[in-house]
């Protein structure tokens, strides 16, 4: 009896400890980013709405999705993809209401999906009220934005800029305000007026925004531009310093504390989108020196950033193992290989690598995002003439130069199915569909077992396998194009392999401190693999063809003695307690 009530104690601390893994539910989630704009219309009028999405939650869930990231909804003069929020706690009539919303926070709950909001504290629409007001300089608004006088010229004449700091969409960042006789910086467009985060008021009226959409149900914020929030107040001529500042890092801290106050029980998590800062300070957005929190998840761009198609298997074993050496003790890691501001996966890396960096994405520690639509290997189209062209990026461009800049390229509509405008939209679609939608949509690729999506679908069930939810990881470069890490928690084990070049290689797979079976199985493997599902394969001489890439899974025969023991407590508890 007694050993049997330790047994019992011992299942119960077992139980607690595997529970405690998972209490904060965004630790190893597949999150999902949708533009509602591009993503499903059923109004027909061309443009995604929240009842789309709404009628896609079932896809969603089946595909294996635990967290949407929702683009800004909000009332917007849509200058910059709904990015020049004219009212934080409105929606704009394009998405549909506050109702739809509402409805769409109610029925993902349902089904089990959180739902992460875009918040953009970095600057408004100039048709915001709050502009307005600062505009004519309103009491308690006159300093909610960044205003100066300007220098005066030798010569009679309007004042000069204060500097010579430059738009991120071209241009001077300042301009001139005829009615207030001064200049408003913008380091965006000039419809976005930076807000003057150093003043109170402005963050309480924040803090407002966000209690509004916490209230409504929001399960956490990204938060966009967020090395832009600050700049430097001497406004030096050179360089322009409006990144990362000190009090960018007090404010991300204050709104992490403000969102735990919110919310004892479960985690609202907080994702400032960092766009490509040095790794030291990228750290510094997880916790403070004196060991605050901050950020949950700063947004990790690096295997965006510093890859490319030429990179070798050496180059990502050194991206990957430069941000996991880096984070701080209990940090969470985070992967991207797409967003609304990058190039599609498939056209910047090669459509022949879409399935091994898929695969990649949703094997390594941490977070995944996916971007809509990379679950089917959608790729950019590049055609987009300059009358279609909406990006404000390539508008403030010409005709002759326009499309390098223009990231409307990746922001198609979701490829549905072969119907016309790809099921997307039954009227004419704010952006042209992408041509190829009738071979690459959604419909045909669920009607075959091969295919980009089957394969996004397995590894999104096999992310959730306790290995690579809080598994260690051993990462080698065998050869120069092929990757391969092992992923290994308490007596469970799995290899993943990924040739990343265009040729033949045979490798030694075997090479791991975990030993491996020398004769495992393959658990998964891409579309173009000339394995197959069940394959035994020798690790010491593994053949890789052209753009390979499989998962290898173990179990050894401690594995299986330790989960019969555990299915036999199981039951003994079940019959004690």
């Amino acid at each position: 009896m007694v050993l049997i009530k330790g047994l019992v104690i011992f299942i119960l601390c077992t139980a607690l400890l595997v529970q405690s893994e998972k209490d904060d539910w965004w630790k190893s989630a597949t999150i999902y980013q949708i533009a509602p704009l591009s993503f499903k219309d059923t109004t027909g009028d061309g443009k995604g709405d929240i009842q789309g999405i709404i009628s896609k939650l079932d896809y969603l869930v089946d595909t294996g999705i635990d967290v949407i990231l929702l683009s800004p909804f909000f009332q917007s003069n849509m200058v910059d993809f709904a990015y020049d929020i004219s009212n934080y706690i409105e929606v704009d009539s394009t998405f549909g209401t506050m109702k739809d919303v509402e409805e769409l926070f109610t029925k993902a709950k349902a089904k089990g999906l959180k739902v992460i909001l875009d918040f953009v504290p970095n600057h408004t629409s100039n048709k915001h009220e709050w502009f307005i007001k600062s505009e004519v300089e309103t009491d308690g608004y006159k300093d909610f934005y960044i205003w100066h006088d300007g220098h005066k010229q030798i010569n009679e004449g309007r004042n000069l800029p204060p500097n010579s700091w430059q738009s991120e969409y071209g241009g001077s960042s300042w301009t001139w305000s005829p009615m207030r006789e001064a200049y408003y910086y913008h380091k965006f467009a000039k419809e976005q007026p930076d807000l003057n985060l150093g003043e109170e008021l402005v963050i309480q009226k924040l803090n407002e925004v966000l209690k509004f959409w916490l209230d409504k149900g929001a399960d956490g914020f990204r938060v966009d531009a967020v090395s832009q929030l600050f700049e430097d107040p001497a406004f030096l001529e050179v360089p322009d310093k409006a990144n990362d500042l000190p009090q960018t890092y007090e404010l991300i801290e204050r709104w992490r504390k403000f969102l735990d106050d919110y919310s004892k029980n479960e985690s609202k998590i907080l994702i400032p989108q960092v766009w490509n800062a040095p790794i030291d300070d990228l750290m510094r957005y997880y916790v403070s020196e004196d060991g605050t929190p901050r950020a949950q998840v700063p947004m990790n761009f690096m295997l965006i950033n510093e890859l490319n198609k030429d990179s070798t298997a050496s180059d990502y074993k050194r991206v990957i193992e430069k941000y996991l050496s880096s984070l701080p003790t209990g940090a969470i890691a985070n992967w991207f290989l797409g967003s609304h501001d990058h190039n599609r996966v498939a056209s910047r890396m090669g459509r022949d690598r879409i399935d091994g960096l898929m695969i990649l994405l949703q094997t390594l520690p941490g977070i995944s995002f996916t971007y809509y639509g990379d679950e089917i290997g959608m790729e950019d189209h590049m055609d987009i003439s300059w009358d279609d062209t909406k990006d404000i990026q390539a508008c403030n461009a010409d005709k002759d130069s326009y499309q390098p800049l223009s990231r409307d390229v990746a922001r198609t509509p979701f490829q549905w199915d072969k119907s016309e405008n790809s099921g997307f939209t039954s009227g004419k679609s704010w952006l042209p569909v992408h041509p190829g939608y009738v071979e690459n949509n959604l419909e045909s690729q669920m009607s075959v077992n091969n295919s980009h999506y089957a394969l996004f679908k397995e590894l999104t069930k096999l992310r959730k396998n306790s290995t690579f939810a809080f598994g260690d990881i051993e990462i080698k470069a065998l050869g120069n194009n092929t990757l391969a890490y092992a992923r290994t928690y308490d007596q469970s084990s799995f290899l993943v392999v990924i040739n990343l070049g265009n040729a033949t290689e045979d490798v030694d797979a075997s090479q791991f401190k975990v030993k491996l079976n020398e004769r495992s199985k393959i658990r998964v493997a891409a579309t173009n693999s000339k394995h197959e599902i069940g394959e035994i394969v020798n690790l010491s001489n593994l053949h890789l063809t052209p753009y390979d890439a499989i998962i290898i899974d173990y179990y050894s025969s401690a594995t299986k003695v330790t989960l019969s023991l555990l299915a036999v407590m199981m039951i003994i508890v079940k019959i004690f307690l």
